[in-house]
């Protein structure tokens, strides 16, 4: 569910920033990025 969440947050805020962005005539980059932890033997590798 904490993916999920992120993506309904992500949506929300894009709705809410989105009429700006295009009025002031304004590129937005998001980046999402998943790390690793290397030599992980149990548990969650992604940091």
């Amino acid at each position: 569910s904490h993916m999920g969440l992120q993506a309904r947050l992500m949506s929300q805020a894009l709705r809410k920033i989105g009429g700006s962005v295009s009025k002031s005539n304004t590129a937005a980059i998001f980046i999402n990025q998943i790390r690793e932890k290397i030599g992980v033997m149990f548990g969650n590798p992604e940091t």
